[in-house]
């Protein structure tokens, strides 16, 4: 195909939602599945650089420091791209941003807002390169989101943020193609002309501050009479929220690693438990490990003594005597804990959580227990809260190198989990959640 395409990718602001580890970088370069969300951004483009003779990336950032960091990494990648840079250094919006951008958008563009990674068919931009696309996917509750409303043949009359009335499930992933991209800025034009933020149709536009890009789609489709389609994508995955980046992990993992599992496995030796999916990057040292589902490792990492699930680890990281989940662990971390207790940890990078128990008194959990042959052989009664609670149920058991596991009901229907610590001869106790 003899075009060129310019892919722009927003990715200025303060990276608020993936706090505390956008403190020292932006949220484009944080890890995810053994690399950056920028990566995965990229690899999603890949198919497009078949498609058009040359592509150029316009990236928008906030400062001059992401722009350096962003820069410095895309130079170690393997493959060059045509990469440009420009600064929102006030926060006004995506159509504010897109505007930025002017002066590279010629001719074929897409727009992409680069936290959103999603199944993107991108063979049908060739079908008809004059006919605009908006991906998008059908949820469950269009009230929140952004939602094509569409004709029979598929085609997008408007687009409304979070309807109140039902126009449709078809919800924005937030990824656009246009046959023209100066066509586009002149509908930005128009839409800061007349001052709608948001939504023409409401009357409390004007208290909105930033400026959403809907309304500007809008003018195109309703006053340039642009043809837009809309591609369905089987589902979106947000990589800009620390309370959904780890499902998005377990995409990644499956969707770029599945093929991958048994090397990871056959890695390391029989101390090492690994349940798929998991990345597992190069000079990783797992001893006496516990490792997955739904876990990355990135390079140059050291574990011992530990169960790591549904957790991110950055690299340089030292873990050691400790159950982690729901975690998420950036560059040069050090986490140690001689009380191996299970936590739920948020730390940025060059962070450490050193928790020595040696040499203090310690008021262990009382759990009584049935033993025969071996001690813990199945808990009858446990101290939690002040009071004596009765197990009235098993639920599951299991063994790890570290010790005995039980999922436990009382009697007022309440779940606990009791684990028995062999090496330091002690229980713990916490409330059972059956969240992922």
């Amino acid at each position: 195909m003899n075009q060129k395409l310019v892919i722009t990718l927003p990715m200025a602001g303060f990276g608020t939602r993936m706090r505390p580890h956008t403190w020292n970088k932006p949220k484009s370069l944080c890890r995810v599945a053994g690399m950056t969300t920028l990566d995965y951004v990229l690899r999603q483009f890949e198919p497009v650089h078949h498609l058009f003779d040359h592509v150029k990336y316009v990236f928008i950032v906030s400062n001059q420091t992401h722009h350096n960091q962003i820069h410095s990494h895309i130079q170690k990648l393997p493959r060059e791209y045509d990469i440009n840079y420009v600064y929102q250094t006030i926060m006004d919006g995506q159509s504010r941003a897109i505007k930025l951008t002017e002066d590279y958008l010629k001719g074929p563009t897409i727009i992409a807002f680069a936290d959103t990674l999603i199944d993107i068919d991108f063979n049908i931009i060739s079908e008809d390169l004059k006919t605009a696309i908006a991906w998008g996917v059908r949820v469950n509750e269009p009230e929140h989101y952004g939602i094509a409303q569409v004709d029979e043949e598929n085609s997008v009359i408007r687009i409304k943020e979070k309807p109140q009335e039902y126009i449709g499930n078809m919800a924005m992933a937030g990824t656009y193609y246009f046959p023209d991209g100066e066509q586009f800025i002149t509908s930005i034009n128009r839409q800061f002309e007349r001052g709608i933020h948001k939504d023409a149709e409401d009357p409390k536009d004007h208290l909105t501050k930033e400026f959403y890009i809907a309304p500007a789609i809008n003018i195109l489709l309703k006053e340039n009479a642009l043809p837009m389609k809309i591609a369905e994508a089987p589902g979106m995955h947000d990589a800009g929220r620390t309370d959904s980046i780890i499902e998005t992990n377990e995409y990644l993992l499956k969707k770029y690693w599945g093929n991958s599992q048994e090397t990871f496995i056959q890695r390391f030796g029989k101390d090492v438990i690994i349940e798929p999916p998991v990345f597992i990057g190069e000079d990783v040292s797992l001893k006496n490990v516990i490792l997955g589902p739904n876990v990355s490792v990135s390079n140059h990492t050291a574990i011992e003594n530990a169960e790591i699930s549904h957790s991110i680890i950055g690299e340089h990281v030292n873990i050691s005597r400790l159950r982690l989940k729901n975690s998420i662990l950036g560059d040069h971390v050090t986490v140690h804990d001689t009380k191996n207790s299970l936590k739920q940890l948020q730390l940025s990078d060059h962070s450490q959580s050193i928790v020595d128990h040696a040499g203090k008194e310690i008021i262990k959990a009382k759990v009584e227990c049935h033993s025969s042959a071996t001690y813990a052989e199945r808990p009858v009664a446990f101290h939690w809260g002040g009071e004596q609670l009765e197990v009235n149920a098993i639920l599951s058991r299991w063994r790890t190198q570290l010790g005995r596991g039980f999922r436990v009901r009382v009697e007022d229907l309440r779940q606990f989990v009791l684990f028995y610590d062999e090496g330091l001869d002690e229980w713990q106790i916490e409330m059972y959640s059956d969240k992922g």
